[in-house]
């Protein structure tokens, strides 16, 4: 298959998860911005990315909830969340103040050179300051 029809499907499946979205959700389809297909879509007056209209339709969501999502985010922009942990149940209140805050822990599994051989390598060690 050419690349050419690839584009092709791929811009019609993505216009009728568009439409069957608003549909659903009693929006007007004011298309993709920038006549970007799959990117990012006017629908009335909410902006969506693709991804979260085929979250919504392939979950089947009922309608509003994406609605209570985007207020929610918008609402609390420091602590946004996606739209799958908000269908998961995860909301902005659950999100604790300390976000971004670095978190201590501890490693117990060090090599020869007591060196950690940890996978939690995105959080500091505190044994590795408390032996500088």
């Amino acid at each position: 298959m050419k690349i050419k029809e690839i584009k092709k499907i791929y811009e019609s499946v993505c216009n009728e998860y568009l439409n069957k979205f608003c549909n659903k959700q009693e929006m007007l389809n004011y298309g993709w911005v920038a006549d970007q297909v799959g990117g990012i879509a006017l629908c009335s007056d909410f902006y969506f990315n693709f991804h979260d209209i085929l979250v919504d339709v392939n979950t089947k969501q009922p309608k509003g909830v994406i609605i209570d999502w985007y207020y929610d985010n918008l609402e609390n922009a420091d602590k946004s969340i996606n739209y799958h942990s908000y269908i998961k149940g995860l909301r902005v209140k659950d999100i604790s103040n300390d976000v971004g805050k670095s978190q201590q822990f501890y490693c117990d599994d060090r090599d020869k050179y007591g060196n950690t051989e940890c996978t939690q390598q995105c959080m500091p060690c505190c044994r590795d300051e408390q032996a500088q």
